[in-house]
């Protein structure tokens, strides 16, 4: 792809003011911290898990706290992830966390369009009569059953940018902000957590092709037998289902001035969660679960789930809802 062509220097243009914004918004919490309080339950917690919002943060709390908000680079991806909770009424901190935001929303959608124009590139150059449908269906092909890693030319173009140990995951994941009058919040894990996706005639297809092209063309074969066989497309759908780590949510009261009163909302807890006021909400938490907790978690779900399993192909199973 030209280097100059407007997705990559949209992208190029939306990486560095982010990167600029991420030193201004570490900056600006570490430089307000008085103002302000934090507490980080999975770095440093206290002996009194029922009042951590009585509490006072550590130095290294803040730091952690500055850090998790604000790094977008490769290296934090083997560091423990630190979750906790930023109380902050001070306008300039607000702010830059806004703009942050904003920036990161940015990047997202630059990163997706180049990824968009690459792919479809890519498929138009090998198979000049693909429509837009079997596009699109190539596209969930790659991501659920094919694409490991990084788009090679994608990262290609972020060496050229000077850009290749950008952690994309965390330059578009946003801080998020509560409303301005919690009064609690109280962590959970979630412990049968799982991706599920429905998988369609065109995306089974578009795998196939994919296979043919490649010279597998027993495996293309193959999937196309198992699109007849197993009636895709046909009432129950089939879907993927892929596993993934327990997840960190927060439930969280909050006072409602528009219905006069309280009111509870859960939300992902992953990272820091911001509380825009002064006051320090009533804070609970609670420790990741442990293997053995998941594994029973996970089991027991499976038995309750009534789902069936469809070999489409080998190495190739989904499902459909039982009864």
């Amino acid at each position: 792809m030209d280097m100059m062509s407007p997705h990559v220097t949209r992208l190029r243009d939306a990486c560095q003011a982010l990167i600029d914004q991420a030193a201004i918004a570490k900056d600006a919490i570490l430089d307000h911290r008085r103002d302000m309080w934090c507490t980080v339950p999975s770095f440093d917690t206290p002996v009194d898990l029922e009042g951590l919002q009585n509490t006072e943060p550590s130095s290294e709390a803040w730091y952690r706290i500055a850090d998790e908000i604000t790094n977008i680079w490769m290296d934090a991806g083997s560091a423990p992830q630190n979750h906790g909770v930023l109380v902050c009424n001070v306008t300039a901190v607000l702010d830059v966390l806004y703009a942050l935001n904003l920036i990161k929303q940015e990047v997202q959608h630059a990163s997706q369009a180049l990824k968009d124009n690459l792919y479809q590139s890519r498929e138009q150059e090998e198979e000049l009569a693909l429509d837009d449908d079997l596009l699109d269906g190539f596209a969930v092909a790659r991501a659920e059953f094919l694409n490991k890693g990084r788009d090679h030319s994608f990262h290609r173009i972020l060496r050229s940018l000077q850009l290749p140990s950008l952690n994309f995951t965390r330059a578009q994941k946003r801080v998020r902000v509560l409303e301005n009058s919690v009064v609690r919040i109280a962590y959970t894990w979630n412990k049968t957590q799982y991706r599920k996706r429905v998988i369609d005639r065109r995306t089974l297809q578009a795998l196939s092709a994919h296979f043919d092209r490649s010279g597998n063309h027993m495996r293309g074969v193959e999937i196309r037998e198992g699109i007849e066989s197993y009636q895709v497309d046909a009432a129950p759908p089939l879907y993927r289902l892929v596993h993934t780590p327990p997840t960190l949510r927060a439930n969280y009261k909050w006072w409602d001035e528009e219905s006069n009163q309280y009111q509870w909302s859960h939300c992902l807890a992953t990272g820091i969660l911001v509380v825009p006021q002064n006051n320090r909400p009533e804070v609970r938490w609670k420790s990741a679960p442990s293997p053995a907790e998941i594994d029973q978690a996970k089991a027991k779900w499976l038995k309750t789930a009534k789902l069936q399993p469809v070999q489409i192909a080998t190495r190739l199973e989904l499902f459909r809802n039982a009864g």
